[in-house]
């Protein structure tokens, strides 16, 4: 891609890139993740605390991979 990516450009080469959707590294927590970030701009990580189940967090691997990106936007 050439120029600035927007933010959900970004994060759409994370989830296409990292097969954190639909792939090996696929976790409902990633897909979630990643998903709402997509259609909403919107990050659920904040409202995740200790009583939420482990499978709906995002795995600390996708998330560095989509702050990674997001830094160079």
């Amino acid at each position: 891609m050439g120029g600035a990516m927007t933010c959900a450009q970004a994060v759409r080469v994370v989830a296409e890139d990292a097969d954190f959707t639909q792939g090996p590294k696929t976790t409902t927590g990633n897909h979630s993740f990643i998903q709402r970030l997509l259609e909403n701009g919107y990050d659920e990580r904040p409202l995740h605390n200790k009583r939420t189940p482990k499978s709906e967090v995002p795995t600390l691997e996708c998330v560095q991979a989509v702050e990674q990106i997001l830094a160079q936007v």
